[in-house]
C-alpha cells in the first residue's frame, strides 16, 4: 500500500490509501464538529450551542440535501453508506465497487449543500428522540454521562446526542450556521482509498470543491481551560440491577506529551495493564480470593483533548475494597520484561496483519490523525523504538492525585 497526506490549497487535508489489489473503494470524510463543540465567536458575537448540535446536523445532512437522503440513495445502489458523531467529531463514510468518482461528486456535493427547511426539522428530531430515549435507562449510558460530568469543569461532558429538551429546542437558524461554520474545507479531512491514481484523485476532487461555495467567516472557538482537579470526587445513581456497579476513573494531564509521545504511552499504558489488571494478574487473585467479585476488572483508556483517562470498574457490593485494592496497585505498579517483549511482538506482527487488511490499516492509520493529531501510520521500527526502562520511567512519572469515583447501585 501506498500512502500520502497532501493539504489543498482550500485548506483541505486529503489522506490516501493506494492499494492496487483492492477491487473496492472506500471514501470517508471527517468534519472537526463533534458533541464537544459548544460555543464559538464571529465577529465579537458569542454563539452557544445546547449538546446535540453535530449529531443533529450529521442526521438533517443526510436526510435533507440537495440529492434528498443519501442512506436511501446509496442503499438503491447496494452502497455501504453511514454517518456517525462522536465528542469530537462528524464522519461520514462509504465504500463501493462501480463508479466511484460518481459516487465521491453526489456524496461531497450533497453534505456541503443546504436543503434542510425549518418545517423539516419536526421530521430529523423523531429517530434522534427515539435514540435518546431508548439509551435513558441504560445504566452505563447514564454512567457515563456522570463520569464525564465528574471528570471535568470546563470540558463538556459526552453528551453527543442531547436530552430530550436540547432537541426540541435546536435552533433553525443556528443550525445552518454551524453548516456555514464547520462544514469548509479547511475544518475537514477526506481519506480516499483504493485502486486509485493519486494525481488524478487530487485534480478530481479540487474540481468538485471549486464548484462548491462557502462562506467565510473569521471564527475563534475558545480554548478549553481545564484544571487538573476533577470536577467532583464521588456520585452514584440508584437504578434496577442486580448488582452495584462502581467505577475509578484517573485524569492525567498530558499537556507536555508530544503526538509520538502520546502513541508511546497509550503502549505503555496497554503494558501497564497487562502487567497489574489482566486475569492473571495479583489485584484478580485478591478479588477473587477476597470475595469481592467473580468478575473481571474493567479497564480502559481514552484522550480527551490535553487529558489521558484511565477508568477502572467492577461489578461489586464491596465498592471501598475494591478502590483501595485499584488505589494500592497503582501506587505500587509491577513491571515484567517478559510481558513487555511479548506485547511489543504482538504489536509487530499486528502491524503485518493491518497490511492485508485494508479497513483495518485506515482506522489505525486515521486514529492517529484524529486521537495523537500525528500524520503518519505506525511502522515497525516505531515498535523497535519502545524501551521496558523508559516503560518504567514515563508510568512512574504519571500524575494518579486526581480521581472521580462513580457508580450505580441497587434501588
Amino acid at each position: 500500500m501506498k500512502t500520502k497526506i497532501e493539504k489543498l490549497k482550500n485548506g483541505l487535508t486529503v489522506v490516501y490509501c493506494q492499494d492496487k489489489t483492492r477491487h473496492s473503494f472506500s471514501l470517508e470524510l471527517i468534519v472537526k464538529f463533534g458533541g464537544k463543540n459548544r460555543q464559538f465567536i464571529i465577529d465579537n458575537e458569542e454563539y452557544n450551542l445546547t449538546p446535540g448540535y453535530a449529531h443533529f446536523l450529521e442526521h438533517a445532512i443526510i436526510e435533507h440535501n440537495s440529492y434528498q437522503n443519501l442512506l436511501t440513495l446509496f442503499s438503491k445502489k447496494n452502497i455501504d453508506f453511514n454517518g456517525i458523531t462522536n465528542f469530537d467529531f462528524t464522519s461520514f463514510n462509504f465504500n463501493c465497487l462501480h463508479n466511484f468518482k460518481k459516487n465521491v461528486e453526489i456524496f461531497l456535493k450533497a453534505i456541503h449543500s443546504k436543503n434542510i427547511l425549518e418545517a423539516d426539522l419536526i421530521k430529523i428530531k423523531e429517530p434522534i428522540l427515539e435514540e435518546i430515549n431508548s439509551k435513558k435507562d441504560n445504566n452505563f449510558f447514564r454512567l457515563n454521562k456522570m463520569t464525564s460530568k465528574s471528570l471535568f469543569k470546563i470540558i463538556p461532558d459526552n453528551n453527543i446526542c442531547g436530552d430530550v429538551d436540547d432537541i426540541n429546542n435546536i435552533n433553525y437558524e443556528l443550525l445552518n450556521l454551524c453548516h456555514d461554520v464547520f462544514y469548509i474545507p479547511a475544518n475537514e479531512i477526506l481519506f480516499i482509498g483504493g485502486n486509485i491514481d493519486i494525481s488524478e484523485m487530487t485534480e478530481f476532487i479540487n474540481n468538485i470543491y471549486n464548484s462548491l461555495e462557502f462562506k467565510s467567516y473569521q471564527v475563534m472557538i475558545p480554548d478549553f481551560k481545564e484544571p487538573n482537579e476533577v470536577n467532583k470526587k464521588e456520585n452514584y445513581f440508584k437504578t434496577n440491577t442486580s448488582e452495584n456497579y462502581t467505577r475509578i476513573t484517573y485524569k492525567l494531564n498530558i499537556k507536555t506529551f508530544n503526538s509520538l509521545e502520546r502513541i508511546k504511552l497509550s503502549f505503555y499504558i496497554e503494558c501497564m495493564f497487562i502487567d497489574n489488571f489482566s486475569s492473571v494478574s495479583k489485584i484478580y487473585q485478591d478479588i477473587l480470593g477476597k470475595h469481592i467479585s467473580n468478575f473481571d476488572i474493567d479497564y480502559n483508556i481514552n484522550f480527551i483533548e490535553d487529558f489521558l483517562i484511565i477508568e477502572f470498574g467492577l461489578y461489586t457490593n464491596c465498592k471501598d475494597e475494591f478502590i483501595n485494592l485499584i488505589n494500592n496497585t497503582i501506587n505500587n505498579l509491577e513491571f515484567n520484561q517478559d510481558n513487555f517483549d511479548l506485547t511489543k511482538k504482538r504489536g509487530m506482527i499486528d502491524l503485518l496483519l493491518r497490511e492485508e487488511n485494508f479497513n483495518y490499516f485506515k482506522r489505525c492509520f486515521l486514529d492517529n490523525i484524529l486521537v495523537f493529531n500525528y500524520y503518519d501510520y505506525d511502522k515497525i521500527n516505531d515498535i523497535e523504538s519502545f524501551n521496558f526502562n523508559e516503560y518504567q520511567e514515563v508510568i512512574n512519572n504519571l500524575d494518579f492525585s486526581n480521581h472521580t469515583i462513580n457508580s450505580f447501585i441497587k434501588k
